[in-house]
């Protein structure tokens, strides 16, 4: 996981790191240069994306983000978290 914030990171940790499955890392998603190293460090593709956005970007700037992270990663999945988006589905009515 990526994150600009220690404090996030520190809590992630807590709760969800598995050594050598699950990671934490403080720093910005939006740094494809610094990603690109991270994952090069590691020695592992990352498969699964995972974004919590939960409001503080608006939509434009997720996706942004997901096109260089699918440009620069090309995982096999990404799950986004953002009231932006979901507020945005709910609007919407299948055909």
């Amino acid at each position: 996981g990526i994150d600009q914030t220690a404090a996030e990171i520190a809590i992630a940790k807590k709760r969800f790191a598995i050594e050598g499955r699950v990671e934490f890392y403080e720093m910005d998603a939006f740094d494809m240069a610094a990603v690109i190293k991270l994952q090069r460090q590691i020695g592992r593709r990352f498969n699964k994306v995972l974004i919590d956005i939960n409001g503080s970007r608006d939509i434009g700037t997720v996706h942004k983000c997901l096109d260089k992270l699918q440009k620069t990663l090309m995982p096999d999945l990404f799950i986004v978290k953002s009231v932006q988006i979901k507020t945005l589905v709910l609007q919407t009515s299948p055909w």
